[in-house]
């Protein structure tokens, strides 16, 4: 009786450690969710304004390489962020979406105690 117990003591622990694991992705994915989505809104701030440069550059004839070359800089480190961002992101779906890390099976055995102690 007490191997059952012990079994059964261990399934619960591995379907609990699942479960925190799982909780743990879940909570990384939305935060990581809400990063890209504040990265992607100062890329498009930041092709706005080389837009903006293009422009003064085209129509006023300045010199607008300075601004240009900053706000491409600027776009190529946001793109990088992005990247390693998805890939995180990726990486938590994966956890949060993987079979063979606790698949649960209980295995009962019914003991009728009274008619053993009957006899």
């Amino acid at each position: 009786m007490a191997e059952i117990i012990s079994k059964v003591s261990e399934k619960i622990k591995t379907a609990a450690n699942v479960t925190v694991n799982k909780t743990k992705s879940a909570a990384a994915l939305a935060k990581y969710t809400v990063q890209l989505k504040a990265l992607k809104s100062d890329l498009a701030k930041c092709y706005k304004k080389l837009g903006m440069a293009f422009y003064e550059q085209v129509k006023y004839d300045k010199d607008m390489d300075a601004a240009i070359t900053l706000r491409v800089s600027e776009a190529d480190e946001l793109l990088s962020e992005i990247d390693k961002l998805k890939a995180e992101i990726e990486k938590e779906k994966a956890a949060i979406t993987r079979k063979n890390d606790g698949t649960i099976e209980a295995e009962f055995e019914v003991v009728d105690e009274t008619v053993e102690n009957a006899e």
